[in-house]
């Protein structure tokens, strides 16, 4: 609820502010969907299991299959938390188009 109480602030602010120029605006705008993104990974990845955990816990019922899908979700956050940072970052994101060209380029020279 906070963060998109959070993101609703900032995006009425970009949209009213009249001092910022459009480029300006349009970088701030496409950062604030990178930070959307960055937190929506924790949130999906720790807090939505444990909650799910806690009330599966509550009724008292076999939960152990519930556990496990909750630590499988735990084990995930590091990898999306990364792939986020990648896909998001330019600087990131051109290393890695960079990395897979040239990994392509060897590929089809060495296949010929």
């Amino acid at each position: 609820i906070t963060l998109s109480q959070l993101v609703s602030q900032t995006l009425s602010s970009l949209r009213e502010t009249t001092s910022m120029s459009e480029k300006a605006r349009a970088h701030h705008s496409a950062m604030t969907k990178v930070l959307i993104m960055q937190a929506l990974v924790p949130m999906l990845s720790v807090q939505l299991p444990t909650g799910l955990a806690l009330t599966c816990a509550i009724p008292g019922k076999h939960i152990s299959i519930v556990f496990s899908l909750g630590l499988l979700a735990y084990s995930t956050n590091s990898f999306f938390e990364s792939l986020v940072h990648i896909t998001t970052t330019p600087i990131y994101r051109g290393r890695l188009h960079q990395w897979i060209t040239r990994v392509c380029l060897h590929i089809c020279v060495v296949a010929f």
